[in-house]
């Protein structure tokens, strides 16, 4: 289990390329009813 904000509600993508997902995000940020912002996760590398 994890611990974050209050409110907060993390969404996760993998699998594509860095610039595919933030395109992604930046697209489903407008169809949201709040402020969003993107962040990448540390020390986390891809595994394949």
């Amino acid at each position: 289990m994890a611990v974050g904000k209050a409110g907060a509600h993390p969404f996760e993508i993998s699998g594509v390329p860095e610039e595919v997902a933030a395109e992604a995000f930046r697209k489903a940020s407008h169809k949201l009813p709040i402020k969003t912002r993107t962040g990448k996760s540390k020390g986390r590398g891809v595994s394949r």
